[in-house]
């Protein structure tokens, strides 16, 4: 399964290099409400765009992460407690009712 992941981000890598050096020249300006770059290749912001996504993604991640981690560590307290509780119930003594049985 690793070797198709691989292949598969193998694959990706090279059409965007080739994107990218079928586009060396393209230049472009990117406005931004009152903000205007200078004139830049277009990989370039396309690179930056890409880099943004990946901060995005990983802050994302992280969170998400922590808060599995979150849930795992009250779970596992939960289960330690009810694992206790389980036990103590399985060591009480039987008692048989006397009553019931002289009647």
């Amino acid at each position: 399964m690793w070797i198709l992941r691989w292949l598969f981000i193998a694959i990706v890598m090279i059409l965007v290099l080739a994107f990218a050096l079928q586009n060396l020249e393209q230049r472009t300006v990117v406005r931004f409400y009152t903000w205007e770059s200078v004139e830049l290749p277009l990989i370039l912001f396309l690179f930056e765009a890409f880099v943004v996504g990946l901060i995005v993604w990983f802050l994302v991640a992280i969170f998400h992460d922590l808060q599995l981690r979150s849930e795992i560590r009250r779970i596992r307290k939960e289960n330690k407690k009810l694992r206790s509780e389980l036990t103590a119930l399985r060591n009480l003594p039987l008692e048989e009712e006397e009553n019931t049985q002289e009647s």
